[in-house]
């Protein structure tokens, strides 16, 4: 328009659910890490990973190593996908064997079995109430048969919690848009 400015912003709530999962399973590690990321300028999660899933001594991992570290824990550590998931996840840019995929989730594992323990507990009380529950917001996830799919059970209140606080933002967000010339996409 005429001596108008025109603004596109985009946020990014970096490695969100990965956050919400290492909070609601209770990973002290992890959260320690983070906290360190964010405020002392530590190393990135991914990175940390990497270093620990390939056993990367006196070296930074490289960006392949990094991305291979990322697509593993988003590609189904944290959903605790099968290894044959997360081989093919891990498959789709270069080519790994089946038996590096096993030794990197019980490496994971062996670290943070907080993860273990809360997929359990989340199992346990799906099949006991018939649905997860999502604890900010108590939105559920009922399951109507007896056949509950564990990946979702770990799936939901990770992801439903992450669109939760990411509503928030939104809607702050929105208060301050002049809806005839501005939006959010």
């Amino acid at each position: 328009g005429h001596g108008q400015r025109s603004w596109i912003v985009e946020a990014d709530y970096k490695a969100i659910e990965y956050r919400i999962a290492a909070f609601l399973a209770n990973d002290k590690k992890t959260l320690a890490a983070f906290d360190a990321f964010d405020n002392h300028g530590g190393p990135d999660l991914h990175t940390l990973n990497a270093l620990t899933l390939f056993g990367i001594k006196g070296r930074e991992p490289t960006k392949r190593e990094r991305t291979l570290a990322k697509n593993f824990l988003y590609g189904g550590i944290l959903y605790e996908g099968a290894p044959e998931t997360i081989h093919s996840v891990l498959s789709v840019d270069t080519p790994i064997e089946m038996t590096l995929v096993e030794g990197m989730i019980e490496r994971f594992f062996a670290i943070h079995p907080a993860y273990k323990v809360w997929h359990r507990a989340l199992v346990k009380e799906a099949n006991e109430k018939g649905y997860v529950e999502e604890p900010v917001s108590g939105r559920r996830r009922h399951f109507w048969s007896a056949r509950i799919k564990p990946t979702e059970v770990y799936n939901y209140p990770v992801q439903t919690l992450a669109g939760w606080i990411i509503n928030q933002a939104i809607k702050k967000v929105a208060k301050e848009v002049d809806w005839g010339l501005t939006g959010i996409s």
